[in-house]
């Protein structure tokens, strides 16, 4: 019986499409729902980290996004709450596949729940994939869903890695 469904969230619409599929599981399993955001190190050149008023400024930007992320994602817990869920909200911060790999670990997550673009060939190797580097990272099993067809009537593809349950 799963007991946590970690939920990763980018703040867009597309990364959101994972929650009524993410939350029809916690309700058949009575689990709960933890949202999880992760704020990127800001890209900063190395002129600007040594003028004291950049990193300053770097700071307050960086303070600015973890709240934004907050208040994101409580939006988002009182939608979930709303249908009778259990929901917490979680902002963590650095490289993002670090984030939510280690995240999932310490929380004792059971299952992780994401959108995915569901790129492929060369726009993949381009943009790269979050989605695929936590499927190869992580040791708990993953729920992907193909966001972009999800509109077109449910997810079209179900990945699993990690231990079965």
């Amino acid at each position: 019986m799963l007991r946590t469904i970690l939920v990763t969230l980018d703040g867009s619409e597309l990364a959101e499409e994972v929650l009524p599929y993410a939350e029809d599981i916690a309700r058949c399993q009575q689990a709960k729902v933890v949202l999880l955001r992760v704020v990127p190190p800001l890209p900063v050149r190395r002129a600007a980290i040594e003028s004291r008023a950049a990193r300053h400024s770097a700071a307050a930007l960086r303070e600015q996004a973890v709240r934004e992320a907050e208040t994101y994602l409580q939006a988002v817990a009182d939608r979930v709450a709303a249908r009778g869920l259990e929901a917490e909200c979680v902002v963590r911060r650095g490289p993002v596949v670090k984030a939510i790999v280690e995240f999932a670990r310490e929380s004792g997550a059971d299952l992780v729940a994401m959108a995915t673009h569901g790129r492929t060939g060369l726009s993949r190797a381009v943009a790269g994939s979050i989605a695929g580097a936590v499927m190869r990272q992580i040791e708990v099993p993953v729920v992907m869903f193909r966001a972009r067809l999800a509109r077109a009537g449910g997810p079209t593809r179900v990945r699993r890695s990690g231990p079965r349950p």
